[in-house]
């Protein structure tokens, strides 16, 4: 019925025009099959978040990874926590669980409050000294 839909990730069901060209419940089909298969990988999602978030969160993460002896990279934590992510869904519960990906859980949380107090425009000084106080980091905030 839609054999547009067979296109290549990247090639966009919409860049054709056909969503914005179709009426009524096709319509509404295509821009709910559109959203079904985005093609944002939990990998991209995690380095857009480390680009818009870092001046707030990357002395948390700086400071959580280097104490682990380890160091903070976007894409390497959003390939991990794919990786662990698909282990589970998928039941392969034989694969050998990855270690750092429960620090970048832990790091996420810091990740989510931020990402929630900045919905409501709380200055990023302010949502760093909230999460230094809620997560109980021993680091100075500069301010």
């Amino acid at each position: 019925v839609f054999p547009v839909l067979r296109r290549l990730p990247g090639d966009g069901v919409n860049n054709s025009g056909l969503i914005d060209n179709t009426t009524g419940k096709k319509k509404n089909i295509l821009k709910f099959l559109h959203r079904l298969v985005r093609s944002d990988s939990i990998q991209k999602e995690i380095i857009q978040i480390g680009k818009d978030f870092t001046t707030i969160l990357e002395v948390f993460g700086n400071y959580l990874y280097r104490i682990n002896n380890e160091e903070l990279k976007y894409s390497e934590m959003g390939q991990r926590l794919s990786e662990q992510r698909n282990h589970f869904a998928h039941g392969d519960l034989d694969k050998d669980f990855i270690g750092l990906s429960l620090l970048d859980l832990m790091f996420m949380e810091n990740v989510i409050y931020a990402m929630q107090l900045k919905c409501y425009d709380v200055d990023d000084k302010a949502i760093q000294r909230a999460i230094k106080d809620l997560f109980r980091y021993n680091i100075d905030i500069e301010t």
